[in-house]
């Protein structure tokens, strides 16, 4: 299915950028540090360990900076 989705679109010039199941969890944890979630309560939701959430926070607090 994904494929003739992918094919639809390119037919009507319109593209988007595909995403990996790693890459959406990493949107998600980006949505939910956005939405103001505890830190703590994020890697519970999606495994990660509560450093890798901190390096996120860093990466989203530094980009926001610029």
């Amino acid at each position: 299915m994904g494929r003739q989705l992918y094919a639809g679109l390119a037919k009507e010039n319109i593209t988007i950028t595909r995403i990996t199941p790693h890459g959406l969890r990493h949107t998600h944890a980006t949505i939910l540090i956005n939405k103001g979630i505890p830190p703590f309560t994020i890697p519970e939701r999606l495994g990660y360990p509560v450093k890798m959430i901190y390096k996120v926070m860093a990466t989203l607090l530094k980009l926001s900076c610029l």
